[in-house]
């Protein structure tokens, strides 16, 4: 942080709080001409600094400055600069402030930089920021035969210093910003200037000080519309007078009058109740600040009331209390607030007062609301009136059943604010009223209110049945509604059956009829079914469980038959093997009958009829290839043929040849032949 001096020396400290080292600069007069009468010019070359770094405890002793090459510094009475660190002020250590000045005769012999400091942990830290105002040297005293004013205590320190008025500038209603310039005049040991700005309301009143600091301008707030105010400055100096210490010197500006913009009325204070009746209520408020502009207007508004709706205009004029007397009734509240209006606008609204009538017998309660419901009960609760304000109440509930013919009657009467009602019918509906009753008599009834009980789940339907003629792969079944519905129609029934071998059940049909038809069945099976209801009260249980059984038909084909699985065909036999067909018809099969044809022959032939599923087919021949196939009967007849399959016998050694027949040609040879059977292929 460096200060400029506009014709001598500036001597300025900081401090480093780390090392506890402190920093000096000197900065040289800018000409010889324009130093102290008395001595020379330093010898530090024009327009460089020096910066010294020294102990603390060496800067509180006093230590020489040094130019860039080592060369003493002088002063303007041609000595060298000394400087130290002084404390200035009353308090301990820690509290007081440090002066960095020039020390001749062992004294502080003029101030340069006066620079408030702080002490922590043995060393001293300058904040960062913080200005240090500084003097130029023509312009400080010496306590010794150097200074002109050596050694006469009696002689004038300083020229007449005055102090301007203030500058009143950004005026409006609540706040302005306050600037001033420094005093002027000449004062050869001021150190620093510290300002007290003061105020006054108007011109006769009593000055405070709202700043105090060595800025020269203070931004003033909280100030009231349409006031005047009266502000003057209050400048303090320190000098140094023939080695006694610090002196202070004070000036005081003259004071400068402003007055604060108007704005619109202050916020008025809740009205109050200024009188009551059964019937009326005078409503009173006081007047709210002005803020320099005065009250035109002031304006009631009520909620007439209703809290549930908004407040409108009930009086405009100039008085401050107003009569309401129409449309009020005995023992009801009602709510109020006001604002006020000048030239400039209108106020904010005041905070919200409530006044109460007369009491009379209470108003009616709330209108009665539901809390639960169950299939035989009715929990029925309410809002007190609105102007009970603690009274203490009784309240009567009347329930009324339609189907009863009796009208209202009495249900409850006690201080609660809740009833339950029992013993009622399922999903059924009850109207309610309620009233209140105080000292005074018994309110009107409430609103009417209408309830219902909640409804039951439904009981079970009959057992379901079989409606008309099984089909093999589908059945029509039937049921009967629950004789109890529990209050509520029936909304739908949900069917399920097992997959007709005693498993799990699933869904068969879901919808609102009494009857269905089941898909996707197998025939000849038995499948068990269960039926249940739903309304809005729930799911009803189960009905018992019935049995539908659809009707059988053919089987279907078997398999082709098959050898069994390691045998061979033999030469002139084999053994057939079948199985049953996948679907009997759902009934069992009673008989097989097996056919044979030959390779290349278009007949079938019948080998076999009965209940097994194998065969030995003999008398074939050897090495020929036959076809075979099977088909199943049961209870309704037989069903198609299976696909036919091909098997082949086995070679076998040939037959023995027919008896030879010999033929003489000649006494040398003879003819032998014979024939070949041809029953037997080789």
């Amino acid at each position: 942080m460096e200060k400029k001096g506009s014709e001598n020396a500036l001597i300025e400290t900081s401090m480093n709080g780390e090392d506890g080292m402190t920093s000096s600069s000197v900065s040289p007069p800018e000409s010889p001409g324009q130093a102290h009468s008395g001595g020379s010019s330093p010898t530090s070359p024009s327009g460089q600094h020096v910066r010294v770094q020294v102990p603390l405890a060496t800067a509180l002793q006093g230590f020489s400055m040094q130019g860039p090459n080592g060369e003493p510094v002088l002063g303007p009475d041609g000595q060298p600069v000394l400087v130290r660190l002084v404390p200035v002020g009353g308090g301990g250590f820690a509290q007081q402030m440090f002066v960095a000045g020039r020390l001749v005769n062992e004294a502080i012999s003029f101030n340069i930089a006066p620079s408030p400091v702080g002490y922590q942990n043995g060393d001293i830290s300058l904040p960062n920021g913080l200005p240090s105002p500084t003097l130029p040297l023509s312009q400080t005293c010496a306590a010794s035969a150097n200074c002109p004013n050596a050694g006469n205590s009696t002689k004038s320190l300083s020229t007449a210093i005055t102090i301007q008025p203030p500058q009143i500038g950004d005026v409006n209603s609540r706040s302005a910003v306050v600037s001033w310039a420094e005093p002027e005049g000449e004062d050869k040991c001021v150190s620093q200037w510290t300002y007290q700005l003061e105020m006054a309301h108007g011109h006769d009143s009593k000055f405070l000080f709202v700043y105090n600091g060595p800025g020269l301008q203070h931004h003033v707030d909280s100030l009231q519309a349409g006031k005047e105010y009266s502000f003057r400055v209050r400048a303090t100096s320190t000098f140094t007078s023939n080695q006694k210490g610090s002196n202070n010197k004070t000036v005081v500006s003259p004071a400068v009058v402003v007055t604060t913009l108007s704005d619109r009325p202050g916020t008025p204070p809740a009205p109050r109740l200024g009188n009551r009746t059964r019937n009326s209520l005078t409503v009173k408020w006081s007047a709210p600040p002005c803020n320099g502009s005065e009250i035109i207007a002031y304006y009631l508004h009520w909620d007439q009331g209703n809290p549930y709706s908004g407040f409108v205009e009930e009086y405009k004029g100039t008085q401050r209390q107003h009569k309401v007397s129409r449309k009020l009734e005995s023992g009801h509240c009602y709510r109020f607030q006001v604002f006020a209006e000048n030239k400039i606008g209108r106020s904010n609204l005041s905070p919200i007062a409530a006044f109460c009538t007369l009491a009379g017998p209470p108003s009616p309660p709330g209108q009665p609301f539901l809390l639960s419901s169950t299939v035989d009960s009715l929990t029925v609760s309410w809002k007190e009136p609105i102007d009970s304000k603690g009274d203490s109440l009784e309240f009567k509930v009347e329930m009324e059943d339609p189907e009863s013919g009796y009208g209202f009657m009495s249900v409850y009467c006690g201080d609660a604010l809740q009833c339950v009602c029992k013993s009622l019918k399922k999903f059924s509906t009850y109207s309610f009223r309620v009233s209140a009753s105080n000292a005074h008599g018994v309110s009107k009834f409430s609103a009417v209110s209408v309830f219902k009980t909640s409804p039951s789940a439904p009981g079970t339907p009959s057992v379901p049945r079989l409606d008309g003629r099984p089909h093999p792969r589908s059945v029509n079944i039937i049921w009967d509604s629950p004789t109890d519905t529990g209050g509520s129609p029936v909304s739908s029934y949900r069917v399920e059956v097992d997959d007709g071998k005693g498993g799990v059940f699933r869904e068969g049909y879901s919808g609102s009829e009494n009857s269905c038809c089941i898909l996707d069945l197998q025939p000849g099976r038995s499948y068990r079914c269960r039926v249940s209801a739903t309304s809005a009260g729930g799911v009803g249980q189960w009905s018992k469980i019935s049995t539908v059984t659809t009707r059988p038909v053919a089987p279907d084909g078997p398999p082709a038959p098959f050898l069994a699985k390691g045998q061979k065909a033999k030469a002139d036999s084999m053994t057939l093997h079948w199985k049953p067909p996948d679907c009997t018809g759902g009934s069992k099969i009673t008989n097989y009958i097996v056919q044979m044809a030959e390779r290349g022959k278009s007949g079938f032939t019948d080998i076999y009829s009965g209940r097994d599923t194998s065969f030995v087919v003999n008398s074939l021949q050897p090495g020929r290839s036959y076809r075979f196939r099977v088909k199943a009967k049961n209870l309704v007849g037989y069903g198609p043929w299976s696909d036919a399959s091909l098997a082949t016998t086995s070679a076998a050694v040939p037959d023995r040849p027919e008896p030879p027949i010999h033929h003489c040609r000649s006494p040398y040879h003879v003819l032998i032949e014979w024939q070949v059977r041809a029953t037997r292929i080789c």
